[in-house]
């Protein structure tokens, strides 16, 4: 699945690769690659969000990003 505009998504491609962990060498998981189309589809909404993000006040932005140091 790809993740865009905030939304899981299956992806139209059929090419996959395998996810190893380094630590142990053992198949980790599996991903789907993106197809152009969708890789496109990816950087407008990104710009698009950029946007929306710009016009939020600083102090705003600012406590939405302190939530995150937690993780």
């Amino acid at each position: 699945q790809l993740f865009i505009n905030n939304e899981f998504i299956e992806s139209k491609s059929t090419e996959t690769m395998d996810v190893i962990n380094p630590a142990t060498g053992e198949k980790f998981d599996t991903i789907t690659f993106a197809t152009e189309e969708e890789v496109n589809e990816a950087i407008e909404k990104s710009k698009h969000a950029q946007l929306e993000w710009e016009r939020v006040p600083q102090p705003t932005r600012a406590e939405h990003v302190k939530l995150l140091i937690p993780l």
